[in-house]
């Protein structure tokens, strides 16, 4: 990796320009942070996600992404949702280096040492690069939250429970029952 000085924000050129050592990596604001592993819950919820999106996406063009793909939000943010959604009319943000700017819908999976970085920072951040789709899902709670942003900020579009059919305002074709996320 490459080395900082400590103290120092870091921009995301640095990010950029940091070696390979297999770690994965997210700069909010300047800071260089290390998101937990996923655990077993979180990866079968983002996988069964992962092929749904994908169904939806794949009839109108979008690019469904799962992490690590790094998404430049600003010079001082990199962050890696666990899943993003490019539209087709957006397709010129896909770059060698990941997505420059606002995906058109991402998605964070609930982990212990995630969760308040998720609902909290994650959800500024998106809301400010204009991401206008952001899902929060809770292995925990089978729960997904779909939150639509409007005048700056999320609100919540639909709260789906186990039984409960999930939509999007992004891929508005897509609805299945919440269950189908968690029973992996």
């Amino acid at each position: 990796m490459a080395t900082a000085r400590i103290g120092a924000k870091l921009t995301s050129e640095d990010y950029y320009a940091m070696s390979d050592d297999g770690q994965r990596y997210e700069l909010i604001e300047g800071d260089l942070i290390v998101p937990p592993a996923p655990d077993l819950a979180h990866q079968g919820v983002s996988g069964e996600l992962h092929m749904l999106l994908r169904s939806a996406a794949h009839g109108i063009g979008a690019k469904v992404f799962a992490a690590p793909t790094d998404v430049y939000l600003s010079s001082e943010t990199v962050v890696q949702p666990d899943l993003l959604v490019v539209l087709q009319e957006r397709a010129a943000r896909m770059t060698h280096r990941g997505i420059e700017g606002a995906p058109d819908l991402v998605v964070e999976i609930l982990s212990p040492g995630s969760s308040e970085r998720d609902r909290q920072t994650k959800a500024r951040l998106y809301a400010q690069a204009g991401v206008p789709e952001y899902w929060i899902v809770s292995p925990e709670a089978r729960l997904i939250e779909v939150l639509v942003l409007r005048d700056g900020g999320y609100t919540v579009h639909l709260r789906a429970g186990y039984d409960e059919p999930v939509g999007s305002t992004v891929l508005t074709h897509l609805s299945f029952p919440a269950s189908r996320a968690f029973d992996w």
